[in-house]
């Protein structure tokens, strides 16, 4: 019979022999636990140096732009004559700018009227801001007013303002009409169809309270009349903001500071990311204490490969910088690097072009007709002569037959529809009116460009003369460049036919590198090359009209790889799957896992230990306790034998 409590039959303190017992068995398990939180902290640490990976790589995708090092500013010596605003295509250089007058647009009042209210007449009013759209409003019960006709003015078309001024007179509201464009050329042209009363006598009686004005302007000595304030093409790459008549300044400058941010910037992230892998590996002989990556080979490996990738030379250059060291960013003893800012900024005065090459991937190309666009991280860098064997096209559907010196657009022919670069254009409403061959092709042009359904895809023609006969011509360049299903009463009056169509036709070339010809595919005006090395899906953009004539050198494309793209490359190798890194956390996670199964074997043979020493202690208690009262009834019987000095007398 065994003992409810341990010890009880013994008066053995069972419970703590058998702890002390256990404790022994269970030193192999505090081994495990020990082992398991050193695996736990190595993987922690790789997941630190993988972050500190990635972060690099993320703070290198800016600088493979050379955008960043390409910063541009303009300064005006006085805003109030002249602001100024650059773009990074602009050159360096100083421009006197003389701005003579400022462009005004012109404004037509109408006679006054005692109420804006007040209704009267019906009819039509067409406007037309210069050679622009002409626009028709429909006045009719429920506009005929001032106000009405100004809101309707308004809503139908932007090419002028209206607005209903109270001059205080007893017939105090006129209706003012204003160009939305400064300009001689943007003179408002207002006819009538109203029938009598007091709409008609207010838009009759319209007379001009602003002469239109155009800017006139000198840049270094140049004379320039624009019909607007903001000139955008005068000086490429430059925007002037014409703000008061007067003479100042304009300095165009390379802004050094882009490329002290940038370089600054590289130094940082390669710091950051070697002082995470010096923390991990290495060792303090005071504190005689190791990295949690001491002596690993991936980690110690990581900051070889990118010092002697920092240190390098970059092949494929075209200009005279080579490497780090050239621009001032150098190692020092602890491996780290140092950035030299005078070295730096007199190397960005004289070749800030040169040093975005140091950094970024670069396509320079020796013509303005071929133009980089992309590569991948499998294009090798080179010297690639593009061939190009055909230009792109867009769509242009030529009308059969002559505009006529005037034609009349009525309630007869005023409608058709179009397929534009695969998209129906819905019906389309030309206003009524008379147009020259000029005009009526402005016209067309501005109603195709109001089509919700085109403009929700972004489909977009032009329209011209050729010959006298209208061209319809898509803006989208390729074998996707379309202009079909032409259909309406207006075709016979604009020349065309349902017949009427025409298609565009993709770039077409192949490019070559050190004597071996690469594959490529046409898509508009972007040239594609084939999948694989060496150029691996390199892509230019040729918008020449026609290709290059037969014997003309081929266009020569050099592509570089700065540090920002070497390094980004061996980051992204270091954290690839299945990768280094990617290896010894895997095989720290098994590790972790073959630690658990053996604790949980240990803990079972743990518990059937204790289960076993319980059992013998048990049994020994019983055994104990019965050989006990054998004693007792033992001593209890000599007690009673003759002679024993318990027994009676």
């Amino acid at each position: 019979m065994a003992l409810s409590s341990p010890g009880i039959g013994s008066n053995l303190d069972v419970n703590s022999i058998v702890n002390q017992l256990l404790a022994l068995e269970k030193r192999p398990l505090a081994q495990l636990n020990s082992r398991e939180a050193t695996y736990q902290a190595q993987l922690s640490a790789y997941g630190s140096l993988k972050g500190a990976i990635s972060n690099f790589q993320g703070s290198l995708a800016s600088l493979r732009d050379p955008a960043r090092f390409d910063s541009i500013k303009a300064q005006s010596a006085n805003t109030a004559i002249v602001a100024a605003t650059a773009a990074n295509t602009a050159a360096p250089g100083n421009y006197i700018v003389s701005v003579n007058s400022l462009a005004v647009p012109q404004v037509l009042q109408s006679v006054g009227v005692a109420s804006p209210a007040a209704a009267g007449s019906t009819g039509t009013i067409t406007l037309q801001v210069g050679s622009g759209a002409a626009h028709v409003i429909t006045v009719d019960a429920a506009n005929n007013t001032l106000e009405g006709v100004r809101n309707a003015i308004n809503t139908a078309q932007t090419d002028v303002q209206a607005s209903i001024i109270n001059d205080g007179s007893t017939t105090p509201y006129r209706l003012v009409l204003t160009a939305a464009s400064g300009g001689t050329a943007n003179t408002i042209n207002i006819k009538s169809s109203l029938t009598t009363g007091i709409v008609k006598d207010a838009i009759d009686n319209i007379t001009q309270a602003q002469a239109p004005v155009n800017a006139n302007v000198t840049i270094n000595g140049v004379s320039i009349i624009s019909a607007g304030n903001e000139l955008s093409t005068a000086i490429p790459g430059l925007m002037l903001s014409l703000a008061g008549t007067g003479t100042t300044k304009i300095t165009v400058s390379r802004d050094t500071s882009g490329i002290q941010s940038a370089v600054q910037s590289f130094v940082k992230a390669y710091n950051d990311l070697t002082g995470t892998v010096t923390t991990l590996t290495a060792y303090n002989p005071t504190t005689r204490k190791a990295g949690l990556l001491a002596g690993s080979s991936a980690a110690i490996s990581i900051q070889t490969e990118l010092r002697a990738t920092a240190g390098g030379n970059l092949a494929g250059l075209s200009g005279s910088l080579a490497t780090l060291s050239q621009i001032g960013v150098e190692f020092d003893r602890s491996g780290r690097l140092t950035l030299n800012l005078t070295r730096l900024n007199a190397a960005a005065a004289k070749q800030a072009d040169d040093i975005a090459s140091l950094f970024a991937l670069r396509g320079r190309s020796s013509s303005d007709l071929v133009q980089f666009v992309s590569s991948t991280e499998a294009s090798q860098p080179g010297a690639y002569t593009v061939h190009i064997t055909a230009a792109a096209t867009r769509a242009g559907a030529l009308a059969a037959t002559a505009a006529a010196g005037t034609t009349l657009i009525d309630g007869s022919n005023d409608n058709l529809s179009l397929n534009l670069d695969g998209v129906p254009s819905g019906m389309l409403s030309i206003p009524h009116g008379s147009y020259t061959p000029e005009e009526l092709a402005t016209t067309l042009q501005s109603v195709i460009g109001a089509s919700p359904q085109l403009s929700a895809t972004g489909a977009k023609a032009t329209v011209g003369l050729h010959e006298g006969r209208l061209l319809i011509t898509s803006e989208r360049y390729g074998a996707a460049s379309a202009v079909t299903g032409m259909a309406g009463p207006a075709l016979t009056a604009l020349g065309f036919s349902s017949a009427t169509a025409a298609a565009g036709s993709d770039v077409a070339g192949f490019f070559m590198l050190d004597g071996n010809t690469v594959d490529a595919t046409g898509n508009g005006q972007v040239l594609r090359a084939a999948s694989g090395a060496p150029a691996d899906k390199l892509v230019v953009r040729y918008t020449g009209s026609s290709a290059p004539a037969q014997g003309t050198p081929a266009a020569t494309l050099n592509l570089s790889e700065g540090y920002a793209v070497t390094m980004g490359r061996v980051a992204s190798r270091l954290l690839a799957e299945n990768g280094g890194l990617d290896t010894r956390s895997d095989g720290l996670n098994r590790s972790i896992q073959d630690v658990a199964t053996q604790r949980t074997r240990l803990n079972s043979r743990l518990a059937d230990t204790e289960t076993r020493i319980r059992a013998q202690f048990s049994a020994l208690d019983t055994l104990i306790s019965r050989l006990s009262k054998t004693s007792n009834f033992l001593n209890q019987q000599l007690s009673r034998l003759p002679g024993s000095n318990n027994s009676n007398t």
